[in-house]
């Protein structure tokens, strides 16, 4: 969020690089430096070096919903970018669930 670009040459991970900026009122969350990865476009289909997430968020005009664009490109593995959006709704009286994390478990997903 504060205007630095993605790494030249960096790190590549399963979770890849996020950047973040601000477009007028919506974030935009650009992500890349993807590794290779045998279910990294979900649902066991594999995802390149080349994969490119571009997430959009927005409020709507009441401020009760976020509206979210997710665009997925990974020329690799996939014929054309694929487009999902999504609502997620502000539920305030809703109790958040808490669940145990298992260290071991947890250890596969952090930079080591």
């Amino acid at each position: 969020m504060d205007g630095r670009a993605h790494p030249e040459g960096g790190r590549r991970t399963n979770q890849g690089h996020a950047i973040g900026s601000w477009d007028g009122d919506v974030l935009v969350v650009d992500t890349t430096l993807f590794e290779d990865h045998r279910s990294g476009n979900t649902r066991g289909l594999q995802s390149g070096p080349q994969k490119h997430v571009i997430e959009r968020y927005q409020l709507n005009d009441d401020g009760t919903r976020i509206l979210i664009e997710l665009v997925l490109e990974d020329p690799e593995f996939l014929a054309e970018p694929f487009t999902i959006n999504m609502e997620w709704d502000y539920a305030p009286s809703l109790e958040l669930i808490r669940f145990g994390c298992e260290t071991e478990q947890a250890r596969r997903f952090t930079f080591q």
